[in-house]
């Protein structure tokens, strides 16, 4: 990983043909018959649809790669519902990244945040990110200001 304000190039930097660019892995979840997770009832498969994953590839290199994912759709005639095969083990339901992706993405945020808020308490003079509204200012009408109790202020 980069330390803070090194520039790291991008890992297509350089490449003039798609050739050289890394190959996409075809995972397949086609099965011609599922159980109807409503009814239990066996569904077979009406057709095979497709959906494009992004993928952190090789973790040393840094170069990316998409995962076409296929998957088969099936037809359950009792309860007259279409439900897909279960791709969860690589991504959530319609996701577009992997779980791989949103992990890191997710492990990165935390710890920057973390290192943020550890920043924020040991300087005075770094600010908060976002504006809170300082007390007393908040958003208020005439309902609110009558619920104001005035009985302390003479």
């Amino acid at each position: 990983m980069p330390g803070s304000g090194e520039y790291r190039p991008g890992p297509t930097l350089g490449i003039d043909r798609p050739g050289d660019l890394p190959k996409t892995k075809i995972s397949i979840r086609s099965y011609r018959g599922r159980p109807c997770p409503r009814c239990g009832h066996s569904a077979y498969r009406d057709r095979i649809a497709h959906r494009t994953l992004h993928d952190l590839g090789n973790p040393f290199t840094g170069r990316p790669r998409d995962i076409v994912l296929l998957y088969s759709q099936h037809d359950c005639r009792r309860s007259r519902k279409y439900f897909n095969a279960d791709p969860s083990d690589l991504a959530d339901p319609r996701s577009h990244y992997t779980r791989r992706v949103v992990e890191t993405a997710f492990r990165l945020v935390l710890t920057l945040s973390l290192v943020l808020r550890d920043a924020m308490a040991r300087s005075p003079r770094v600010r908060p990110l976002c504006h809170e509204p300082e007390l007393g200012r908040g958003r208020g009408g005439k309902k609110a200001a009558s619920r104001i109790d005035t009985e302390h202020l003479d």
